[in-house]
């Protein structure tokens, strides 16, 4: 490739240097970020991705694609206390990460700027709302976007060796074992490839890197996959293949263009300098393809362009996405500010450093109330609740909820995003009863609202507009009993119960304490309040043999604990 500087116009300001501040600024930033990796809430993915390690090490993991971490981070099991201190750690290791992958960036910058608008094209990324908050979160983004800036930092090099290709190949296989959203990153390697042949590259030698890349690449991919299903003992061939399908059909949405517009609209908010410097940016490039001018240079600006048209296709273009998909596109930033610089030389304009330092003085304020508004403790919530499960089980129990907060536990059900949800309607039938018969989950946190099933709800909630079925829901109603704010444990609930017997089905066998005013009939024998008695699967009868009613409680255990402290009243995922 051409170096930075033959291809682009010094950005140095006579007296106050920008790049000066602009790395102060990097530092800072850095600084917030570690603060948040101990303070902000953890999102369900964290959890989830937390719980395939779990899966692992007990043996139970059944999917194969996206589940590589699990290698990398097997020791996180072995951190002492929950779930919430080992995420941090994790956390902590993806705060090395990102600083790598940032160091990648400004390398792969200095292509195509020179020093000081690469390092604000960095900056820009570093400091984006989006990639603040999720950044070091434990999810496929924040590794996998090294990976892809590896891959690229090496197909960039300015005399690329059959070295540089197979350690390309081997990292852009590797970013597809942890995600398949890697994909969209095909277009840049494609791109970057064959552009060295507007410098005058041999076609055959062109043809011979292309297929060194692909080579290393299917190789080192296919190897790994193999030994990796083959460690999970699962079949490797059919499933892999349908689960992918079965994801590019859920995700890429060619007749719904920018399915997430509405986040992407948001960003303008907290990142308005960026955005201001980033459109003319977008603009520069597709008014340099069509100008054809500097070719080669051109080719890169290109494939700094193509991650951001993943955004028109892309279902899951959530804030965390902007980690993985926006870091190239933001270098063009500095693309805006020279466009901006021909335009003022045009017009006989003075110093562009005014348009420099507002910029990045206007994305440090926002990026200052970004994190004060989200440096507080957000963990308190999921700390508090977490306790309160290993206080209740100090041995794991099969449970229910959305994503696996209790990661060290089996999980019971499905993974309840948007996504796992429209896949379980999709499924056309209630899953709930058999998953009770066959499992025994003991307890049900309800951390989505599709999981709300206490008194005050009379029909099944939903989360993005979906909800369980009918059927499920009153499964969940009918055999769990609130115990501790959003903990609810397997039980029975009888209102008003008289001399009329009443029948009740058990789906969860076990030991059960009851909870009643007085003396209760089950299946013939009368029990006293606080006996502890045992019910098989199936069906029974209860009744009150005295006059008059009460209401009557089974819960699962022997006086099951619960924390005396009131339940937290916060939202167990909020900033999100």
């Amino acid at each position: 490739m051409t170096d930075a500087a033959t291809i682009s116009p010094s950005g140095a300001e006579a007296g106050f240097r920008v790049d000066r501040l602009v790395a102060a600024l990097l530092a800072a930033t850095a600084v917030a970020k570690l603060w948040l990796v101990f303070t902000q809430n953890i999102n369900w993915d964290e959890f989830y991705y937390l719980s395939q390690v779990y899966d692992w090490r007990r043996g139970s993991l059944d999917q194969a694609l996206q589940t590589i971490h699990v290698h990398l981070f097997a020791w996180l099991t072995l951190i002492p206390g929950n779930e919430v201190p080992q995420i941090i750690a994790a956390r902590l290791v993806y705060f090395g990460l990102h600083l790598a992958a940032t160091a990648l960036l400004f390398a792969i910058a200095r292509r195509a700027f020179d020093q000081e608008l690469a390092l604000l094209g960095v900056f820009f990324y570093f400091s984006f709302s989006f990639v603040v908050d999720n950044a070091t979160s434990f999810r496929t983004d924040g590794l996998a976007v090294l990976l892809v800036l590896a891959a690229i930092h090496l197909l960039l090099m300015p005399e690329r060796s059959w070295r540089h290709l197979v350690a390309a190949g081997m990292t852009t296989a590797l970013a597809g074992l942890v995600t398949i959203k890697a994909v969209f990153y095909l277009p840049v390697f494609g791109l970057l490839l064959v552009a060295p042949i507007l410098a005058g590259l041999s076609r055959l030698r062109l043809l011979l890197e292309g297929l060194v890349y692909l080579c290393a690449g299917a190789v080192t991919f296919g190897s790994l996959y193999l030994i990796h299903t083959a460690m999970l003992d699962i079949p490797e061939s059919g499933a892999a293949v349908d689960y992918a399908r079965g994801a590019a059909a859920k995700v890429i949405l060619l007749n719904h263009p920018f399915p997430q517009l509405p986040w992407l609209a948001f960003s303008f908010r907290d990142n308005a300098f960026i955005w201001l410097l980033l459109l003319p940016g977008l603009f520069g490039v597709l008014i340099g393809c069509y100008r054809a001018e500097n070719w080669p240079r051109q080719a890169m600006l290109l494939a700094f362009f193509l991650p951001f048209l993943s955004f028109a296709i892309y279902r899951n273009a959530f804030p965390y996405y902007y980690v993985f998909a926006f870091p190239l596109t933001l270098l063009l930033c500095g693309l805006g500010l020279e466009t901006l610089d021909r335009h003022r030389r045009a017009r006989g304009g003075g110093s562009s450093l005014p348009y420099k330092i507002a910029a990045v003085a206007g994305t440090a304020v926002m990026l200052t109330a970004n994190v004060v508004e989200k440096g507080v403790d957000g963990m308190q919530t999921q700390r508090r609740i977490i306790e309160a499960v290993h206080q209740m089980f100090p041995e794991p129990v099969p449970y229910i909820d959305r994503n696996s907060m209790i990661a060290s536990f089996p999980k019971v059900g499905f993974f309840m995003s948007s996504w796992g949800l429209e896949k379980y309607r999709d499924g056309g039938r209630p899953v709930f009863r058999e998953g009770l018969q066959r499992e025994a989950p003991i307890f049900l946190i309800a951390n989505t609202p599709v999981l709300e099933i206490g008194p005050g709800t009379t029909r099944p909630p939903s989360y993005a507009g979906i909800s369980l079925f009918e059927e499920d829901w009153k499964t969940l109603r009918e055999n769990y009993i609130p115990h501790w704010g959003p903990i609810y444990v397997a039980g029975k609930a009888f209102e008003g119960l008289s001399a009329a017997p009443r029948g009740f089905e058990v789906l969860i066998p076990g030991t059960y304490t009851l909870e009643a005013a007085g003396p209760v009939i089950i299946d013939g024998t009368t029990y006293l309040p606080g006996a502890f008695l045992t019910l098989e699967m199936g069906g029974h009868e209860i009744a009150n043999p005295a006059p008059g009613r009460f209401d009557v409680r089974l819960r699962w255990g022997e006086n099951l604990t619960r924390p005396t402290a009131p339940p937290p009243a916060g939202e167990i995922y909020a900033g999100f």
